[in-house]
């Protein structure tokens, strides 16, 4: 009987997704295992018996052209009373390895009449390692996507359960959107929140608010726009606080502290996550607490304390490895390359960047690939491997700039202006600095302007400018200090200077 209360649990998730969902929207379902595919396309229909919304199954196997597709929706003026959830199922049999899915790119032009054509959800079900191609081949229709459910088979693992569920990209998850995406979402959110406040104040309607403002944070949060985030998350957890959600709380705790780590202030970063930490443990919420975990290793990575970082980012892997949480596994072996790499285990921390990458890419995660792409780059250079580090930053690059991440983007022209600086090219690297001050100083980023200094310093004293070089040196060292970061080793690198 666990397969059976397993499947239940996991189609349940995506039963919740489409009970809170009105207009059109875009879910995309990876699986595995195809007769895993079939049970829970079974279970989704057999659940939504008593819903509101009637479900439409569609075999891409018996469609040969992308206006029979389209024909094959409901439309509008037909059912105008009517709110659909369609399976699109089959979509394997469109594709051929390594060559462009014509049916895909079909339906990605047009995207536009499909989701004009009547109000409901459409589900696409896809094999595992498809996710990829409907990216590529159909990167506008994906922009439009709600949410991502993979599917994953444990069959023969320790965990001993048949199937477990990731949601990787659910709606408030927006890391993967591009600039254009974020922006039409805000404006989304805003229309909500407006139509919420002046609805009628039932206790659904403040659930929703609450969700479409953290929905707010969060975007802000990733836009750089740090404060007004802080303004969001502690709007939301005041709402929350009269609702009584503590699980939504504790969500708003952890975000409120990825911001004040984004500012630089890890004292209050760290009383956050601390309170996150504590409600999921009372909520036992296992998912939330590795969260919390791997938060607080990564403020104590900034402090210097290592063994301590290694030591919770171990205790957040081994929830992740029981709950069978892959994308939070990746993150996780990220972190813990970042701290084998400092303690100069360069190839036991690039081998953890490898297994990150491999998951980010099964899982689709282009954000997540850029960073990956970015902490490898990182032991290249500390290898001497300069040539094939500025392959991969450039690749980071590529991507942030794509998904509008502006302090990923700083943080690249960073390590991209390191090596320029080793190739002796200093006006090139100099250029990049200057790129990376004026991001970070627009985002109010502490830490990232006192690095910025520091490596502009560099640079002046090789050009022979010493006071300008003391000048940043000095500005950078008391930056770090306002914000707590460990200062020692650059103190002493500027007393040395100052001897010579």
């Amino acid at each position: 009987m666990k397969e059976k209360r397993n499947n239940q649990k996991q189609a349940s998730k995506l039963l919740r997704i489409l009970e809170n969902i009105t207009d059109f929207e875009l879910i995309l379902c990876s699986y595995q295992n195809a007769l895993d595919c079939r049970k829970m396309h079974e279970l989704v229909c057999k659940q939504s018996k008593s819903a509101s919304y009637k479900i439409l199954n569609i075999d891409l196997l018996n469609i040969n052209e992308v206006d029979d597709f389209q024909n094959s929706l409901p439309k509008t003026a037909e059912n105008h009373n009517d709110y659909y959830v369609i399976n699109v199922i089959g979509l394997d049999s469109k594709i051929e390895p390594d060559e462009p899915c014509g049916f895909l790119k079909g339906i990605n032009l047009q995207r536009k009449l499909i989701a004009e054509q009547s109000p409901y959800t459409l589900i696409f079900w896809l094999p595992e390692g498809l996710l990829e191609r409907f990216s590529l081949d159909a990167p506008d229709l994906w922009s439009l996507r709600n949410s991502v459910l993979v599917f994953i088979d444990e069959e023969g693992s320790r965990r001993n359960t048949d199937i477990t569920s990731l949601e990787f990209h659910c709606d408030s998850d927006f890391s993967n959107y591009t600039i254009k995406e974020k922006k039409l979402r805000m404006e989304y959110l805003a229309n909500l929140i407006i139509r919420l406040k002046s609805g009628a104040e039932t206790s659904e309607n403040q659930e929703k608010m609450a969700q479409a403002i953290f929905d707010q944070g969060e975007l802000l949060r990733l836009t750089g726009e740090w404060n007004k985030a802080l303004n969001c998350f502690c709007e939301c957890r005041k709402l929350c606080e009269k609702l009584g959600d503590q699980k939504m709380i504790a969500r708003s705790c952890n975000k409120t502290g990825n911001t004040f780590f984004s500012l630089g202030n890890y004292k209050d970063a760290m009383v956050f996550h601390k309170m996150h930490e504590q409600i999921s443990k009372e909520l036992n919420n296992k998912d939330e607490l590795a969260k919390s975990y791997g938060n607080q290793a990564n403020i104590l990575q900034m402090e210097g304390k290592l063994d301590e970082a290694m030591s919770l980012h171990k205790k957040e892997e081994k929830i992740r490895d029981s709950l069978g949480d892959l994308a939070g596994l990746a993150i996780s072996y990220a972190n813990q390359a970042l701290i084998l790499s400092a303690w100069g285990k360069l190839d036991e921390a690039m081998s953890l960047h490898k297994k990150e990458e491999k998951i980010k890419g099964e899982l689709g995660d282009i954000s997540g690939l850029a960073i990956s792409y970015a902490n490898q780059a990182v032991i290249l250079q500390m290898q001497g491997k300069l040539k094939e580090a500025m392959f991969l930053h450039k690749k980071e690059e590529k991507i942030k700039g794509e998904l509008g991440d502006i302090a990923g983007l700083a943080t690249s022209y960073t390590n991209q202006a390191v090596i320029l600086y080793v190739w002796g090219k200093l006006d090139e690297a100099m250029s990049l600095h200057k790129k990376e001050e004026k991001i970070k100083g627009e985002l109010g980023d502490i830490s990232g302007l006192a690095i910025s200094y520091w490596n502009q310093g560099i640079i002046y004293g090789v050009r022979g400018d010493r006071n300008r070089m003391i000048e940043l040196w000095e500005k950078s060292i008391n930056m770090n200090k306002s914000i707590g970061i460990p200062t020692t080793s650059k103190e002493e690198a500027l007393k040395k200077f100052l001897e010579e």
